[in-house]
C-alpha cells in the first residue's frame, strides 16, 4: 500500500493524542492537535485560492514550526511542496519559482523586501503567503490557518508529488519529482528496520507502532528543513508521531542544542557531518559534566563528510547510539551504517577521494 502523503499525516493525527507534542520550537511546544488543525485549515485556505491537485507550493523560509505546517497542509491539499534555499538571491529565486511552476509561495516576513521585488516578475503565483509576522499586502500564515481545522475528507493518491529541488552546484537548481507512495517507502517504511523495527506496510500497521510508542523519540534536526537530510529527517519523524525538535537561529549553536537534547532527552539528532559533529564534539569535551547525551539512540548525517576520528570521539558520550552515514542524492537515498565501540579505533581513511558523480542516482553505500 502506497498512501498519499497527506494520508499518512491524517492517519498519525487520529493515532496520538491531542495533546502529545508535535514540534518543539526553542520555548514553543506545537500539540499534534493544534499542528492538525493548522494544516488542515491551511490545506482548505489554498484549494479557496484556486490551486488545483498538483499546483506547486514554494517554502522560502527558514525553520520553524510552520515550514512543516505549511508542508503538511500542502499535501493534505493534493499540492507539491517545493523546498527554496533561502540564501538565494533575487534573480535565482525568480528562476526557481519560474521553473517549478510556483503558484503559491510561503515566505519569511524577513524576506519581504525581496519578495515585493519578484511579484510582477511571476504572474503565475496566485498567492503569497508571510510567515513570522504580518507584511503589508500579502496574506499570513496566521490568517489562512485560523480556519476550519477538520479533516478535509478528499481522496488522495500515491502520485500526488513533491518537487526536491538541487542545490545547483553542478549547473541551474532542477525540481526532482518524488510521488509521495515512494516517500512512504523512504520515510515511513524504509528506515524501519534500521531501528528495529517491522516496517508499517499500511496506514493501520503504522497507527498500531505509534500507539505502541515505537519510535517516538523527539528528533533534534540541526539542519536546515529546505535541504533534503533535513526534510527527509524531520517529515519522517513526524511520519511516525515522533516530535520534531527544531531552533530559529540561523546560525549553529552546539552549547544550546546539547542542552536541549539534555532537557528533552531527544533520541535522535540530525546534521550535515563535521561541520556540526566537530562543534558539538568540542562542546561536550569542554564541559562533560552539563549534557547528557546517553538518551541518543541516533545520530544521522548526509551531505557532508564525517570522520572517523569524530565519530568515535562522540560515541565516548553516546556509547549505545548508532551513528548513521546517509549517502545519495536528490534523486535518490540510501542509508548506510556503522556503529563502532567507543573503544573501537578510527578506521583508516581511503586515500581515494570520492568523487560527485553525475548520473541521476546513485546507490547506497555501505
Amino acid at each position: 500500500m502506497n498512501p498519499g502523503y497527506g494520508d499518512v499525516f491524517d492517519a498519525v493525527a487520529k493515532a496520538v493524542q491531542p495533546s502529545d507534542p508535535a514540534i518543539y520550537c526553542d520555548d514553543q511546544l506545537v500539540t499534534w492537535g493544534e499542528f492538525d488543525r493548522a494544516s488542515n485549515a491551511l490545506a482548505r485556505a489554498l484549494r479557496a485560492a484556486g490551486l488545483e491537485p498538483g499546483a506547486k507550493v514554494a517554502q522560502y523560509m527558514r525553520n520553524s514550526p510552520e515550514y512543516l505546517i505549511a508542508f503538511a497542509g500542502a499535501f493534505k491539499a493534493r499540492l507539491a511542496p517545493v523546498n527554496v534555499n533561502y540564501r538565494y538571491g533575487p534573480d535565482e529565486l525568480a528562476y526557481l519559482f519560474d521553473n517549478c511552476d510556483a503558484e503559491a509561495v510561503f515566505f519569511d516576513a524577513d524576506f519581504v523586501e525581496i519578495v515585493r521585488g519578484l511579484t510582477d516578475r511571476l504572474p503565475k503565483v496566485k498567492v503569497w503567503v508571510s510567515v513570522g509576522g504580518a507584511a503589508a499586502g500579502f496574506a499570513s500564515i496566521e490568517d489562512l490557518s485560523g480556519g476550519d481545522g477538520a479533516p478535509l475528507g478528499i481522496e488522495r493518491s500515491a502520485d500526488d508529488m513533491l518537487l526536491l529541488y538541487t542545490g545547483g552546484t553542478t549547473g541551474l537548481p532542477k525540481g526532482v519529482m518524488w510521488p509521495s507512495g515512494t516517500w512512504w517507502e523512504v520515510l515511513a517504511a524504509g528506515r524501519a528496520p534500521l531501528l528495529g523495527q517491522e516496517p508499517p506496510n499500511t496506514l493501520e500497521a503504522l497507527q498500531a507502532q505509534i500507539r505502541a510508542g515505537l519510535g517516538r523519540d523527539p528528533v533534534y534536526v540541526a539542519t536546515p528543513l529546505m535541504h533534503g537530510t533535513g526534510m527527509f529527517t524531520g517529515v519522517g519523524a513526524l511520519s511516525k508521531a515522533a516530535p520534531v525538535v527544531l531552533t530559529r537561529k540561523a546560525s549553529f549553536d552546539p552549547k544550546a542544542a546539547l542542552d536541549t537534547v539534555t532537557r528533552l532527552r531527544c533520541g535522535g539528532f540530525v546534521i550535515v557531518g563535521d561541520a556540526f559533529a566537530r562543534p558539538l564534539l568540542d562542546a561536550l569535551r569542554a564541559e562533560p559534566e552539563r549534557y547528557d547525551v546517553s538518551c541518543l539512540k541516533t545520530m544521522t548525517s548526509s551531505g557532508m563528510m564525517w570522520s572517523p576520528e569524530v565519530k568515535t570521539g562522540l560515541l565516548e558520550f553516546m556509547p549505545d547510539a548508532m551513528l548513521f552515514d546517509s549517502f545519495g542524492s536528490s534523486e535518490a537515498t540510501g542509508l548506510g551504517s556503522r556503529s563502532p565501540a567507543a573503544t573501537t579505533p578510527p578506521p583508516r581513511r581511503s586515500s581515494r577521494r570520492r568523487r560527485r558523480s553525475s548520473c541521476a542516482r546513485r546507490t547506497s553505500r555501505r
